[in-house]
């Protein structure tokens, strides 16, 4: 008889995001039940902060929230996401090509360019910083004359962020088509993280280091446990 499990995972400390997660799992005494359960756990998950939610037959998960499709990011590439931002801010060269390098052997570079833009949008709701003002500087740069492949490159990164935030998958293919796809994915993904780096001066501070190090962590956490 199958052993069927709802999981998930709720803060440690809902003040202290630091603090990571701790796992709840319960056995359920039949498939109809354990169906019910994760339904009533996914209802409430999002109120009460939960990461994920996971419904098992066996140990192997059959169902979870949130659920994952097409391009969208996983914790995975969230957690290349964070140490991007990290060695970016940091300039560790040697730490954003292996970032790079393992996204695009795991063929997860769409998903890790939807990450990175998501992750730097945490970074200026946490900080309260003016999304606005940012915006419309990405678009000055989506247009800016480009002098050498480093602007240029620039410039491809503010397209890519512009059809992204508006999710014009015709426009974003647009950009994949003009850097040639796979060969110059890395480099795409690179210079987002150039572009908002130089926004968002606050990364380069210890307070800003030291929110991506807790970040960067707590996603690491979340994935290891999620596994």
């Amino acid at each position: 008889m199958s052993q069927w499990t709802v999981t998930h995972l709720e803060p440690n400390d809902r003040g202290n995001p630091a603090a990571g997660y701790i796992t709840v799992a319960v056995d359920q005494s039949s498939e109809a039940a354990a169906r019910q359960a994760f339904a009533d756990t996914v209802h409430v998950a999002e109120t009460l902060e939960y990461a994920t939610v996971q419904l098992r037959r066996d140990g192997v998960i059959i169902e979870r929230w949130p659920a994952v499709t097409g391009d969208d990011p996983d914790l995975s590439d969230l957690r290349r996401a964070a140490a991007l931002m990290s060695h970016r801010g940091t300039n560790h060269p040697d730490g954003l090509h292996w970032s790079l390098t393992e996204a695009a052997a795991s063929g997860r570079l769409a998903q890790l360019l939807r990450a990175v833009d998501f992750a730097y949008r945490v970074v200026i709701q946490h900080f309260g910083l003016d999304s606005q003002t940012i915006d419309s500087q990405i678009h000055r740069f989506s247009t800016a004359p480009a002098a050498d492949s480093f602007e240029v490159y620039n410039r491809y990164a503010a397209q890519a962020i512009q059809a992204l935030r508006a999710e014009d998958r015709a426009g974003l293919n647009e950009v994949f088509d003009s850097v040639n796809r796979e060969p110059a994915g890395p480099r795409l993904v690179g210079a987002v993280c150039d572009v908002y780096a130089g926004l968002l001066p606050v990364l380069s501070t210890a307070e800003g280091r030291e929110f991506l190090s807790t970040w960067t962590a707590r996603i690491a956490g979340i994935e290891e446990q999620s596994n």
